[in-house]
């Protein structure tokens, strides 16, 4: 794998979930590629995001959904989506189906799956520290 970055999940430990945890990493990406974007003078183009958490997947990308201030995890949603709306990018996003490997060999996964499981572990290793 080219790189991975980790990072450390905002808020206090009341607030941590999976749920959470799956925002972050969406947060993570959304700042990474912004970073990228203007360190290389990029203006435009696209990019595909996939994400074992359906439900915050399906937060962050639909924009015609409602967040109440007081739902759970809003300040993430909505600093994910004032990131997304501020780029030049087209944003794609797939739902990937998590753990796959439980019950596949890794090798005949698709890409995204395979980048799930790699970040899975990761963070699986990354807790375990």
């Amino acid at each position: 794998m080219a790189g991975q970055v980790q990072n450390v999940v905002p808020g206090t430990p009341e607030d941590q979930d999976a749920y959470r945890g799956e925002l972050s990493g969406l947060y993570a990406l959304v700042c990474m590629l912004e970073s990228i974007c203007k360190h290389h003078g990029i203006q435009g183009g696209s990019k595909r995001v996939g994400c074992d958490g359906e439900e915050a997947l399906n937060k962050v990308m639909n924009w015609h959904s409602h967040v109440n201030a007081e739902s759970p995890h809003a300040d993430m949603i909505l600093a994910i989506r004032n990131k997304v709306q501020a780029t030049n990018i087209t944003w794609k996003y797939k739902q990937v189906k998590g753990h796959q490997d439980d019950y596949r060999d890794y090798d005949s996964l698709d890409r995204m799956s395979q980048l799930n499981v790699l970040m899975d572990g990761s963070a699986k290793a990354y807790l375990a520290a």
